[in-house]
Parts: C-alpha cells; structure tokens; sequence
C-alpha cells in the first residue's frame, strides 16, 4: 500500500500559473529552538521541558509521549507555526489532509506536478514520505531563502533540530525539491492576482494625487471647485489634547492668517496620520520660511458627500513632541 503522503500528492492538481504567498515570521521561533538545541539531543538535560513546550501545542499531555520513544517532528513543525493559525496536528500526513482541506488558510500543493510554479516562501512546508508505515512522513518549515536556496528547519533528525536546503530557480520557485512531495501554503495567491492588486493600488494612488493636486491647484488660484467639490466655511478648530504639546502648546491659526503667509516658500515635507478628538486625520506636513505648517485634511467619503475640513497648526520649530 502507498504511503499516504503519495497519495495525497498523486490527487493534488497541476496549477496554471504561479503561486505566491507572504512570508511569514517565524524568526524568533527558529532562533530560539536553534539556540536551544545547540550540540543538545532529545535526552539532554533540559530538553524535556523544550519537547514538552512542543506537544502541549498539539494538545498532548506528559503522560502521551517520551522523549525517546514518541517521534516528535510534528509537533516541532507545529510549534514553530503555533501562531500562523497552523493546523497543529501530531503527525505530519494529519496536518497535510487539514491543509488539503483549507484549514486555517493553508493550502497543499503538488511538488512534482508544479514545482517550477510554487514560489517558495519563509513558513512553507514541504512534507516528505518516510519507510516504515504507510502513515509515516516527515516536513520540515522554510525559514530562510538566500543564494538561490531555501533553509529548512525540522525537528527530530538525528534525535535533534537540523537544517536542510533545497535549490530555487531564479524567479524562486523549486528547481531541486530532494524527496518532498507535497508543499504546504498559508493563504496561497497566483501571481496574477498579486501583480493586478499592486497595479490598481498604485495605480489609485496615483489617481488620487493627481486629483489632489487639481484640486489644491484651483483652491490655491482661487478658481471654482467642481460641483461636487465644495468648501464650506471652517467651523471654530478642534481643541488639542494639551498634555502632547508639554508647556508649549500650538498656536491654532484661522484661515485668514495663513493666507498672508507666504505660500511660496512653504514646502511640501511629507505626508502621515494622526487621531484629535477620537477624528482620524490625513496630516500632510509642510515647512515653511520659520514655523512648520501642518496642515489636517479630513476628506469627504461618499462622492464627497461631506464637507473638506481644513485646520493649520502652527509649530513651534523647536518642538519634538509634533
């Protein structure tokens, strides 16, 4: 009888195009199990209680495993996914059927079907058959890619924690996948998908300055708005939370003052967010010939159904609390 990992690879279907996926963080969960397991096996002293972190994260207790009679890669490969919504399973063909089946986003794939579209990513797992039991398997978690290769950490090898590497084509995905058979992904997406989203929200965000600035250009010349885009006249500003400003709070300016400044020497410095009054704010940040001009857009959602707020602020240059 196949092994049940071959199983589940021969019923995985082929992919039409690539597949990508986040990587995920899990650097301290593999420094701290490297550090720990430094020149250490499974019966040194100290190790109980590491073995014992791994498989209360599948839900077993002491009495259900030893630390060297009870196989524990699994519950390794777990613990180190312990907060990546991880199928936490005892045995690694359980946790590729709960992948198979779409548990906690993850997803299963066929390696020989599709390794020169799975773009390998820091928290995969690539999960292999092993002799002895039509049940037995082995997976190991990508921690690293660096050199055209990928980094995997497993536990009990060598009644240890190892590392392994497999070789990756240029554009990352798998061109010596050794013996595994399966990949495992956390929210997989093809790459089409991932390439169409940073086009439209580049894209939008280009659109949005650019009527940005159409706008701004009109208000500055004093030139009518577009129908839909009218200024009410400025409600009294917001009062500030004293205790940010320390003994110097901000002079709160009226429109009419700003506009005897000297709009030419005020640069454009940046842009950010800020929350007043339980109101979250767009803060763009200007610099002018003295003072910092900040000023605090709120935009209109709905069609600009609502009216633009605009406030001024008026910084001292030498408050690092702003």
């Amino acid at each position: 009888m196949a092994n049940i990992i071959n199983t589940i690879e021969a019923r995985l279907p082929a992919i039409s195009g690539k597949v990508l996926s986040n990587n995920l963080d899990i650097a301290s969960e593999v420094q701290q199990a490297s550090d720990f397991w430094q020149n250490k096996k499974e019966t040194s002293a100290g190790a109980e209680a590491e073995l014992t972190k791994y498989w209360e994260s599948v839900g077993w207790n002491r009495s259900q495993w030893s630390a060297s009679g009870t196989p524990w890669s699994a519950a390794f490969v777990s613990y180190i996914l312990r907060d990546q919504d991880f199928p936490a399973q005892s045995s690694h063909f359980m946790y590729t059927l709960d992948a198979e089946k779409g548990a906690g986003g993850w997803s299963a794939f066929s390696i020989p079907k599709n390794k020169d579209k799975l773009v390998v990513s820091v928290g995969d797992v690539l999960v292999k058959p092993r002799s002895g039991g039509d049940t037995n398997a082995h997976g190991d978690v990508v921690y690293a890619i660096q050199d055209g290769a990928a980094g995997l950490v497993g536990g009990n090898l060598s009644d240890s924690v190892g590392f392994v590497t497999i070789g990756l084509n240029p554009d990352g995905t798998i061109r010596d996948a050794k013996d595994y058979l399966v990949l495992l992904k956390k929210n997989p997406i093809s790459s089409f998908s991932y390439y169409s989203k940073k086009v439209l929200f580049w894209g939008g965000i280009s659109l949005l300055l650019g009527a940005g600035a159409f706008i701004g250009y009109r208000y500055y010349k004093g030139l009518p708005m577009l129908p839909s885009m009218k200024f009410n006249p400025l409600p009294p500003p917001p009062p500030l939370p004293p205790r940010k400003y320390g003994s110097k709070p901000p002079v709160l300016l009226a429109e009419q003052e700003l506009e005897r400044r000297n709009y030419e020497n005020i640069d454009y410095k940046g842009e950010g967010r800020d929350t007043i009054n339980g109101e979250t704010f767009s803060i763009h940040v200007f610099n002018g010939t003295k003072d910092g001009v900040r000023y605090i857009l709120r935009v209109a959602r709905e069609n600009y159904s609502d009216r633009i707020v605009v406030r001024a602020i008026h910084l001292f240059a030498q408050n690092k609390n702003m």
